[in-house]
């Protein structure tokens, strides 16, 4: 895949953060596609085409969702995500930051979500790209290391991964728990 890459020059990491794009608007793993950046561009390269390929990603699922869909998702989505979608529209920035950070959950599925009832579109996008980063960097991290054979690399993206995890449910159920 790197001499694939190599083939097309400057354009290389274009076609990856494009098809990455594609893919995590039809649900591939973004953090998948974080490692596999790590392992063709290295650390920052890695993490910079797999953030703006998630990013597009993000984009081309929302947009699709809001003009093809927005009657369905009350026959999808139960009324248990009423307080999750009242959240998004009162602090879409902030809490979109918080759930692309969730160890669970599905990105695909919450960008239909903000697409499908209609969360503001700015806030969404910079909160997700700014909640993208931590673990597109984890990722990408492990894929490093995996390319270079470096041990060090993905002990360290394990142990950041584990720091964050009490960092986010803390946050999240702080914001889902108090009103403004």
């Amino acid at each position: 895949m790197q001499q694939q890459l190599e083939y097309f020059g400057i354009w290389g990491p274009v076609l990856f953060f494009l098809l990455g794009g594609l893919a995590t608007a039809i649900g591939f793993p973004r953090l998948v596609l974080s490692a596999l950046g790590g392992f063709l561009f290295g650390l920052v390269g890695g993490t910079i085409y797999a953030l703006f390929g998630t990013l597009i990603g993000t984009v081309i699922g929302y947009y699709y969702a809001r003009y093809m869909g927005k009657d369905l998702i009350d026959k999808i989505f139960p009324e248990r995500l009423k307080k999750f979608e009242a959240k998004l529209f009162e602090r879409p920035f902030v809490t979109a930051l918080l759930v692309r950070n969730l160890p669970i959950g599905n990105n695909t599925l919450t960008t239909l979500f903000g697409g499908l009832r209609g969360i503001p579109a700015i806030p969404f996008f910079l909160g997700s790209a700014v909640g993208y980063l931590p673990q597109t960097f984890i990722f990408a991290l492990i894929g490093s290391g995996v390319q270079k054979s470096e041990d060090y690399r993905i002990w360290l993206s394990i142990m950041f991964y584990l720091l964050t995890i009490p960092i986010i449910v803390y946050l999240m159920r702080k914001s889902f728990t108090t009103t403004q």
